[in-house]
């Protein structure tokens, strides 16, 4: 899983072995790695900071970091291995988040440390 800032001067790459690693782009300096207690499949930046990301990966978790390797949060979503993942900013109201994988929902958080609801999708008949 791959991110870049809006700027585009930082990048956030995730790898199966479970850790995340940020990049200046502006040096190629690698300034953390990050282990993960799961393999990592989506990043993305959170709306309005360039220095905060989000993760989620193999695990039932939606993580937030500081791009200096400092877990901001952990928070527990309802999807054993989530692989989507994306961010909404909205003026006044913060940024939302939305979480999906394996297990038929999308997680819905106000902030990165919350979960606010779960929507459950139906299951089409076999």
């Amino acid at each position: 899983c791959l991110a870049v800032d809006e700027a585009s001067n930082w990048l956030v790459g995730g790898w199966s072995d479970g850790f995340l690693c940020s990049i200046e782009l502006n040096t190629l300096a690698c300034v953390a790695c990050m282990p993960t207690a799961a393999a990592p499949q989506a990043v993305c930046f959170e709306h309005g900071s360039d220095f905060r990301f989000l993760s989620v990966g193999a695990e039932p978790a939606l993580y937030s970091w500081n791009l200096t390797g400092e877990l901001n949060s952990r928070a527990a979503t309802t999807c054993q291995s989530a692989f989507a993942l994306a961010t909404q900013s909205h003026e006044g109201e913060g940024a939302l988040v939305a979480v999906a994988g394996a297990g038929g929902g999308i997680d819905l958080f106000k902030d990165a440390s919350h979960r606010t609801l779960t929507l459950r999708l139906p299951v089409p008949p076999a």
